[in-house]
C-alpha cells in the first residue's frame, strides 16, 4: 500500500488537477456542495470519455447499494475507455460489510478503476479511513468563512475567465451577497448575462445586476446601523424594500448584521484585553477589507458587550418571525429600531 498522504484545500486542487490527473482514488469532503460538484465536474471531464458514459460510469449511493454491487463495479474492467470511473456517494452511509470489503480493495486497488468517495464528514479514527487517506488525493470542500475566502473566490474565477473587476466593484459585490460560493456563482452569471459577456466589469454594473442602488444597499444600512443614525437606517431601509421582496431582503440582512456584530464583538473584547486599534486592526481583522476596518473600529466604540448581547437577540427574534408565517415588513423596521437604540 502506498502512503501518499495528498490532502488539498479546494483551490489548490483546482489550480494543480494537472499533477494529479494520473491517480485513481478521490476523496472529495466537506460541507460545501458548490466545491464538491465543481471537483466532480472536473473529474468527470478527466476521466469520462464521450460516448462510454453507458458502459464505463456509475453512480453508487451507499445506503442503497448491495455489498455484491460494490464489489462489481470496483473490480470490472473497462469496456470502451480506457479507465472505469465508479462515483460512491453517501460515503457515510456505508454498511460494516462494505466499508470491509473495501479496506481491502484499497490494499490491492483496480489500476483501471478511478474510485471517487463523496462525503460529508469521515472519521478518522476507523481503519477504512486511515486506508482512504493514506491511498487517496483527498480534497476538502468547505463553505466560505468569511468575506476573504469569497473574495478568494472571485478573482480565481475572474482570472480563469479572462474577466478584470475593478477593486471598488468586487468589495461591493462580496459584501452585498449571502456568504455562500454557489450564491455567488449566480450572480457572477447574471452579470456575464448583463455585461454581454464584457472582459471588463464596473462598480455600476455590480449595483444594477445586484437590484440595488449604491445609496440603498445592505452594506449602506450596516454602515447607518454602525453610526446608530435611526433616521438613515430607515431610510435605506425603506428604499431597499421599495425595489425588493421584504423576506428576501430580511433573510439577507440578518446574516450580514450577524456577522457585522460579531466582528463588533470581537473588536470590543481585544480593546478590553488593552490591545492598541493598529495591534487589532493589522493582526486580528483579517475577515474585514483593509479599507472598511477604520470603520469597524469607528463603529465598535459606540456599542458595549450588553448592547451587543442585545443586539444579537433581537437578531435572534427577527430570524424567528423571518422564518415563520406572520413575518411582516415592520419586523424588519423593529429590528433596526431595537440596534440603534440597545
Amino acid at each position: 500500500m502506498k502512503n501518499k498522504q495528498i490532502k488539498l484545500k479546494y483551490f489548490q486542487f483546482i489550480n494543480e488537477f494537472e499533477k494529479y490527473h494520473k491517480e485513481n482514488i478521490f476523496l472529495i469532503i466537506g460541507n460545501d456542495n458548490y466545491q464538491k460538484d465543481s471537483c466532480l465536474d472536473l473529474l468527470r471531464k478527466e476521466f469520462i470519455t464521450p460516448g462510454s458514459e453507458d458502459f464505463d460510469t456509475i453512480t453508487l449511493y451507499a445506503d442503497s447499494s448491495s455489498d455484491y454491487e460494490l464489489i462489481e463495479q470496483l473490480e470490472s474492467l473497462p469496456f470502451m475507455a480506457k479507465r472505469r470511473v465508479v462515483l460512491l456517494k453517501e460515503f457515510d452511509q456505508l454498511k460494516k460489510n462494505q466499508r470491509t470489503y473495501l479496506e481491502k480493495y484499497l490494499k490491492n486497488p483496480v489500476k483501471t478503476t478511478v474510485l471517487i468517495i463523496v462525503a460529508e464528514k469521515i472519521d478518522n479514527r476507523l481503519s477504512l479511513a486511515q486506508a482512504i487517506n493514506s491511498q487517496a488525493v483527498v480534497v476538502e470542500c468547505k463553505k466560505p468563512y468569511n468575506n476573504s475566502a469569497l473574495l478568494t473566490w472571485l478573482d480565481a474565477e475572474l482570472k480563469k475567465d479572462k474577466i478584470t473587476m475593478a477593486q471598488n466593484a468586487r468589495n461591493f459585490l462580496v459584501n452585498n451577497i449571502e456568504l455562500d460560493y454557489k450564491s455567488a456563482d449566480n450572480e457572477l452569471v447574471k452579470l456575464r448575462l448583463f455585461t454581454h459577456d464584457s472582459n471588463v466589469i464596473c462598480l455600476e454594473d455590480v449595483e444594477k445586476t445586484l437590484g440595488q442602488s449604491r445609496e440603498s444597499t445592505i452594506y449602506d444600512l450596516q454602515r447607518a446601523l454602525g453610526k446608530c443614525n435611526l433616521k438613515e437606517s430607515q431610510t435605506v431601509l425603506q428604499n431597499m424594500i421599495s425595489s425588493e421582496d421584504a423576506v428576501s431582503i430580511g433573510v439577507m440582512l440578518v446574516a450580514v448584521l450577524t456577522r457585522f456584530f460579531l466582528i463588533i464583538w470581537k473588536i470590543i473584547a481585544f480593546r478590553q484585553m488593552n490591545y492598541k486599534d493598529h495591534e487589532i486592526s493589522q493582526n486580528h481583522l483579517h475577515e474585514v477589507f483593509y479599507a472598511f476596518r477604520e470603520e469597524y473600529l469607528a463603529s465598535a466604540s459606540r456599542f458595549n458587550r450588553q448592547q451587543i448581547r442585545n443586539i444579537f437577540s433581537f437578531l435572534l427574534q427577527a430570524d424567528t418571525e423571518l422564518k415563520s408565517l406572520s413575518m411582516e415588513e415592520t419586523t424588519l423596521f423593529l429590528l433596526i429600531n431595537r440596534i440603534c437604540n440597545a
